[in-house]
């Protein structure tokens, strides 16, 4: 939904139903056929979807009217990432299906806003799906272009359960890391976006790229290399290797 009030909306799945914080619809698909636009290029039609939920009392989003989707299993539907940076696949997210980020790099931003008498922010403003600690601040920088394995163990890194990801592109953020995730409302003074601007734009990253001089990046967008139905986990190790795309 196209509104920050969304960030509020935080789902969960059970045996029986998809449960959240607000919206509680059941699992019962329906025969009727979405055409969905999502970023571009769009993913294809039809959607399967799920009964129109109910809403709890004084919801908040209940002047939406909200649906969900799922996109469909057929190879044929899925949406590729761009080639020139991994061959992959996402779905509803804008460009790729992973974001990973370090823990050190959201406290050197804190760090930041609080020499310029700002509140601390939290991981959950960026949103990512992967995060690593013990890194250092902005180490993931250095990860672009190299593969990285997940697994349960040092022991378990050259073997086949491990997971690899390629660390494709630094992720250039939005306005949404100035939303508080637990309230749907804007920080201040457009922060923490104007604090990042003097150390995390494109002009200060030294990005060759002209459009991306004014962009703020934070994050490294990952494409899943291995297995499917792998499973990552708390506690996980992270290993850099050396190995770049595969041509």
């Amino acid at each position: 939904m196209n509104s920050p009030s969304g960030s509020i909306l935080s789902c969960s799945w059970t045996a029986t139903s998809l449960r959240g914080t607000y919206v509680r619809p059941s699992l019962h698909y329906t025969a009727a056929v979405s055409c969905l636009t999502a970023w571009h290029p769009p993913p294809r039609c039809p959607y399967p979807h799920i009964t129109t939920p109910t809403y709890a009392p004084l919801d908040p989003l209940n002047s939406y009217p909200l649906r969900f989707v799922r996109l469909s299993e057929d190879e044929e539907d899925t949406r590729p990432t761009d080639p020139k940076f991994e061959p992959g696949q996402t779905g509803f997210a804008d460009g790729f299906p992973f974001l990973l980020a370090a823990t050190e790099s959201v406290a050197y931003i804190n760090t930041k806003l609080e020499e310029g008498g700002q509140g601390a922010i939290t991981m959950d403003h960026f949103r990512p799906n992967v995060v690593v600690d013990g890194a250092g601040a902005w180490a993931e920088d250095a990860w672009v272009g190299r593969r990285i394995r997940i697994a349960a163990g040092t022991g378990a890194v050259a073997g086949s359960a491990c997971e690899e990801f390629a660390v494709v592109k630094p992720c250039a953020r939005c306005t949404m890391p100035n939303i508080t995730p637990a309230t749907g409302e804007f920080l201040p003074g457009s922060e923490p976006s104007k604090t990042m601007k003097a150390f995390r734009s494109g002009r200060a990253l030294e990005m060759p790229r002209s459009k991306d001089a004014g962009q703020i990046f934070f994050g490294q967008n990952l494409v899943h290399c291995g297995r499917e139905g792998g499973v990552l986990s708390v506690g996980d190790v992270v290993t850099v290797t050396d190995g770049a795309r595969k041509e």
